[in-house]
């Protein structure tokens, strides 16, 4: 599964390409999405943001909306110019502004929320381990001390209510640094460091016609 830091650096090449930018077009050709009425309810509207919380993607709009992504194992959003053809299989939803198309395909969710509607879930997660505000550190160390110390710890360092935005990939390579196992205990001397690959993405990342990454 993708995991946070890759959503991470979705949201800023997104970010870069849509914010401050009003959608001139909508498509959402996924059956599922159909009782939603995405194109018609993002009629006109822009979109002001577009942040990351863990594995979670938040595009916040001019109205007040959220629109709300989680990829899951297999999604990806691809961003391309506005000129460029998209793939239709698989296409979820085409954000389209005068000057790139934004595209999501699969899912498993995409729910668009009305202003003052909070996102399900997300005051439930741990700290984001990528959030500016935060030491992976030191949030990692404090939230593994609050857990059962009995719980293994591969279990733990997964779970998104104790940090958000980690995977199996992440998690493996800092039970590895750490010289631990994912079936040991979350005891004090077989805590990991933080992830190695829990960095700050590149502000720099392109915003051209190469594919956001999965997340």
């Amino acid at each position: 599964m993708p995991e946070g830091q890759v959503s991470h650096r979705n949201a800023l090449r997104l970010g870069a390409a849509l914010a401050g930018r009003r959608l001139v077009a909508v498509e959402a050709p996924e059956p599922r999405l159909a009782a939603q009425r995405l194109p018609d309810r993002l009629a006109g509207d822009a979109v002001a943001a577009v942040e990351a919380v863990g594995k979670h993607h938040l595009i916040r709009l001019e109205s007040g909306r959220t629109l709300h992504s989680h990829l899951g194992m297999g999604g990806r959003w691809m961003l391309r110019p506005a000129e460029a053809p998209l793939r239709r299989a698989g296409l979820w939803l085409a954000l389209r502004t005068d000057a790139h198309v934004a595209a999501q395909y699969g899912g498993p969710r995409l729910r668009l929320y009305e202003p003052g509607v909070p996102v399900p879930g997300l005051a439930a997660l741990g700290p984001d381990l990528l959030d500016p505000e935060v030491s992976p550190g030191a949030a990692m160390a404090a939230r593994l001390a609050a857990s059962d110390p009995a719980r293994a710890v591969g279990d733990a360092i997964v779970d998104q209510r104790v940090v958000a935005g980690i995977g199996n990939v992440v998690k493996s390579e800092a039970l590895s640094s750490a010289g631990s196992t994912p079936g040991g205990p979350s005891a004090p001397s077989t805590r990991p460091p933080p992830p190695s690959s829990a960095r700050r993405p590149r502000e720099s990342s392109p915003t051209g016609s190469a594919p956001a990454a999965r997340s």
